[in-house]
């Protein structure tokens, strides 16, 4: 068993509202990864980590080594129906 802590747990709400946590990461890799599931036919929300999302294993380690890094969720994109008119 290994004595890393544990990632941040995903946000329960944007679970609720469909989203799936795929990553964490820096914000240079989070944007090329960003575009990539947006070309696969996916809505992409990067959101940034706060202090309260690690434990107390993490704390000064991810204030300062972590601080910039975001969560990327997907979900598939809502395509909404083509008008009758067009």
């Amino acid at each position: 068993m290994s004595d890393s802590p544990a990632p941040p747990a995903p946000d329960p709400d944007m679970l609720a509202a469909g989203w799936e946590r795929r990553n964490l990461t820096d914000p240079e890799r989070a944007q090329e990864m960003a575009e990539v599931y947006q070309q696969g036919g996916f809505e992409v929300r990067l959101v940034p980590l706060s202090p309260l999302d690690f434990g107390p294993a993490c704390s000064t380690c991810a204030e300062t080594v972590c601080k910039d890094y975001l969560v990327i969720y997907t979900r598939k994109a809502e395509h909404t129906p083509a008008s009758p008119e067009g």
